[in-house]
């Protein structure tokens, strides 16, 4: 669908900035204040880790 879209918007003369699926949660979670900050540090490691291209999550 994603490829569709774009070449349509392309036979359009539309220049496209950005075609790449997304992921959106559905539902969102919470966490506790402690289990949010071993998350970010979590977070933070993956994002030092050039392998990392995405991360994606649900929380509020």
């Amino acid at each position: 669908e994603l490829r569709a879209a774009k070449e349509s918007l392309e036979k359009e003369n539309l220049k496209i900035v950005n075609a790449q699926p997304t992921f959106i949660a559905s539902q969102k979670s919470e966490i506790s204040e402690e289990d949010r900050e071993k998350y970010e540090a979590l977070l933070e490691k993956l994002d030092e880790n050039d392998d990392v291209v995405e991360i994606y999550d649900n929380l509020k």
